[in-house]
């Protein structure tokens, strides 16, 4: 009975363990599956499409124009009497010093200043907005500046621009002129007798753009100076500057819209246009997004959002516009706003997504704002928001793949020559001590590694970059030199001299090269390359250094998986029957020979698992 119950308990553990295994295996299932829906669900966002739709309609009592509002639904309008009112809310603040009527309002893309022509002239008032809160509900009050006037200045606004000054942009029958603050006053400059069409006007009032006919010009807004032209194959019919206003975006009649850059070449200006988007009508009206490379383009009967980046329109809504029309994005980027001549104002809501990621911008070679030809970079983060995002992994996967060989190109030698030696050359009792000295290594952190080669290892190296290439060739031969002597001696020193002298002849002659290199090196440097030899690749071959380069980084990364590259060849080397290599000594090999020829072989599939992990 004591066994048939002993074989009873025994079952029943059997089982019990069965089930908790069991139960562990899909534990760690489920946590896998959760893990992987965890990125699945992080991963959805960057490939939803973005979305544009129709929020809401604001009429207005009177014919307005208007511009970017804050509050869903509600819109800043300026009356014919020169009345600013928030609506539909009816909030209202009086322009100072206004003249009936007002024939012209106008108001720049981020909604700071406010152009307004009136019986007197030419007005800009500087405008600022405060929020309040009544309960839950937000409030917006505007605060409307002293104006700065140019008397007698009848002219139509094109464009407004400047951060601490206006920067204004008028036409009349005269020309184009350009008007700044000046004592108080705007002070007017023709640019050019022709009448431009359009015109735009950078944050900083240093560069003005205008259109005239089929050309593209770029002004020096401080001087009135032409600094480039542009010929295009229509007729323009609008202009906008893009968030960081180095590009210029170029509405033509045909419905396409161009990208223009401006690029130096030495003293002068270069115009180039390296993106163009294609829609159906000639463009009425362009606006930028206020927090990204985004902007809005209106047709007569199709409104679109496209992206800069990956050169793709990301969405289209219909709309129906008779003659031109104001376009505008909010201050946060969510709504835009389509205003006709009438008053009345459609409003819709916008969700980008995440457009500057596609498999074009992520895999593709892509010309980004500055650059002059395409080029695969990652940048992902910048100091303003006018930064462009750079997300190509290429790079990535390129650093990857290099920083990987040179880690294998350094350890994987090193760590395959060291365990061959331990295992198979080394005495007992120094195997004894290398073996875990060897793999204690393993224990230091991959991130104190990373520190160390970054701020000890690559200032270094790039001092001692000749050095360390004088002795790359250097030490490896002087080993070699050490055992081709070790072999030239005659055959009764060989059997007179024990091993450990060949060992210290080898470390000596390694010592007394190393400490040439050390010594000849930086003498040689300052003879081939008086400057140094990181100014003889900057200054004779082009080539920059950077020190967190591919070759410190595959340093510090070989050094992390030294040890466990080591530890796995040794086992393996060790674990190869000691029969074989005995039937290769019977045989007349040496015990070099023998390891290269029989036990490397036999030990091959444990070192290429030492490798690839």
């Amino acid at each position: 009975m004591s066994v048939v119950s002993a074989r009873i308990r025994a079952r029943r553990r059997e089982q019990r363990a069965k089930v908790l295994i069991s139960a562990a295996a899909f534990l760690v299932l489920g946590f896998t599956f959760l893990l992987f829906a965890y990125l699945v669900v992080e991963v959805l966002p960057l490939v939803r499409p973005a979305r544009l739709a129709p929020l809401s309609e604001v009429s207005s009592r009177e014919a307005v124009l208007a511009f970017p509002g804050e509050l869903p639904g509600s819109l800043w309008v300026v009356s014919t009497k020169g009345v600013v009112r928030l609506e539909p809310q009816g909030e209202e603040v009086v322009l100072p010093g206004m003249v009936p009527p007002v024939a012209q309002v106008a108001a720049d893309r981020w909604g700071r200043w406010l152009g307004v022509v009136d019986a007197e002239g030419l007005k800009v008032f500087p405008l600022r907005f405060r929020a309040s809160f009544v309960g839950q509900d937000r409030r917006l009050a505007l605060k409307v500046g002293t104006a700065l006037g140019a008397p007698g200045a009848r002219v139509k606004v094109l464009a407004l621009g400047g951060e601490g000054e206006p920067v204004v942009v008028g036409v009349n029958s005269g020309g184009t002129w350009l008007f700044r603050a000046s004592g108080g006053e705007l002070s007017g400059a023709l640019l050019t007798p022709v009448a431009s069409q359009a015109a735009a006007v950078d944050d900083k009032g240093s560069a003005v753009w205008l259109a005239a006919g089929r050309d593209v010009q770029l002004w020096d807004g401080a001087a009135g100076a032409l600094l480039a032209v542009a010929p295009l194959p229509a007729p323009v019919t609008t202009l906008s500057l893009l968030l960081g206003d180095t590009t210029c975006l170029v509405g033509d009649e045909a419905g396409k819209v161009r990208a223009v850059g401006a690029y130096r070449e030495g003293e002068s200006m270069l115009l180039e246009s390296f993106a163009v988007f294609s829609g159906k009508g000639p463009v009425l009206a362009l606006a930028p997004s206020p927090r990204s490379k985004a902007f809005a383009i209106l047709h007569p009967k199709e409104l679109e959002v496209a992206y800069l980046t990956s050169r793709r329109v990301l969405a289209r809504q219909p709309v129906v516009m008779e003659g031109r029309a104001d376009l505008a994005f909010s201050p946060r980027g969510d709504r835009l706003q389509v205003a006709d001549r009438s008053g009345k104002v459609a409003i819709f809501s916008v969700d980008l997504g995440h457009p500057e990621a596609t498999l074009t911008t992520l895999f593709a070679k892509v010309r980004y704002e500055g650059y002059r030809k395409a080029s695969w970079t990652w940048q992902s983060t910048g100091g303003s928001n006018a930064f462009e995002p750079k997300l190509s992994l290429v790079p990535l996967i390129v650093g990857s793949l290099k920083g990987a060989f040179y880690a294998m190109l350094f350890s994987g030698p090193l760590a395959f020559l060291a365990a061959l030696y331990t295992s198979q050359f080394a005495p007992s009792g120094l195997r004894r001590w290398v073996k875990p000295a060897v793999e204690l290594l393993a224990g230091v952190p991959s991130v104190v590694v990373g520190l160390v080669a970054a701020l000890v290892l690559a200032p270094w190296v790039a001092r001692h970059l000749w050095t360390l290439l004088v002795a790359f060739f250097l030490v490896p031969g002087a080993l070699l030199a050490a055992g081709w002597l070790c072999e030239l001696r005659p055959r009764a020193w060989q059997l007179a001299l024990q091993r450990r002298w060949e060992r210290l002849l080898t470390f000596g002659i390694l010592v007394v090269t190393a400490g040439g290199v050390a010594v000849l090196a930086p003498a040689s440097e300052q003879l081939l390359f008086p400057g140094g030899f990181l100014e003889f690749l900057h200054g004779r071959l082009g080539v920059s250094y950077d020190q967190r380069n591919a070759l410190v980084t595959g340093f510090a990364l070989g050094f992390a998986v030294l040890p466990m590259i080591f530890t796995l060849a040794e086992e393996a080397l060790s674990n190869v029957p000691e029969s074989l290599a005995n039937a290769a000594l019977s045989l007349g090999a040496s015990r070099a020979r023998a390891a290269w020829t029989v036990v490397v072989p036999a030990a091959a599939p444990g070192l290429a698992a030492a490798l690839l992990l």
